[in-house]
């Protein structure tokens, strides 16, 4: 049996479309369990709007509902996000040059506190080396160390600018 040309394309049409559809297939398979887990909030909103309204208006309005509905709190979330990183950083950069106090438990603990509060202190003394990021990058150290700390610095800066454009924060090197 001989092949023609028709089913030789016709095959490669279908092989090259699966191979891209693949790439689509977990947004996909999200759209129809949104879809399906949807529905009956669907009917019964579609049900309660005036019948002039038509129907692709409703999908529109409901789509845009269920959207706003889903992506404010995720914002809202993402700013929490990035306002909790940015303290951390600024925290990490305080401990980094002031070193971390030792800690009220660890001095009340039985026996060993004042001990381990006193290593603690001198360790901190010891080690009071800033840590440069640039020079781990060079040495090779910490890799993506300055890349996300400057990621996040650089989004910190655009939610403050946004939400409290009166706080400035200033730019980090490089």
């Amino acid at each position: 049996m001989k092949l023609s040309p028709g089913w030789f394309y016709g095959a490669l049409i279908v092989v090259l479309s699966a191979w891209i559809l693949h790439s689509f297939l977990q947004a996909m398979l999200a759209a129809c369990v949104t879809a399906i887990a949807s529905w009956p909030l669907y009917t019964r909103f579609a049900a309660r709007l005036p019948r002039r309204i038509g129907r692709s208006s409703k999908s529109l309005i409901f789509t845009l509902a269920m959207t706003v509905f889903v992506l404010a709190p995720l914002m809202f979330a993402f700013g929490a996000l990035l306002t909790e990183a940015h303290a951390l950083l600024l925290e990490i950069a305080a401990a980094d040059k002031k070193g971390i106090a030792v800690p009220q438990w660890l001095e009340n603990a039985p026996l060993v506190g004042p001990w381990l509060a006193a290593r603690w202190q001198e360790s901190a003394r010891l080690s009071r080396r800033p840590f440069d990021v640039d020079a781990a990058d060079r040495r090779g150290c910490a890799p993506c160390v300055g890349a996300v700390a400057r990621t996040i610095h650089g989004a910190a800066r655009v939610h403050h600018r946004i939400h409290d454009p009166a706080v400035v924060l200033p730019v980090s090197g490089r």
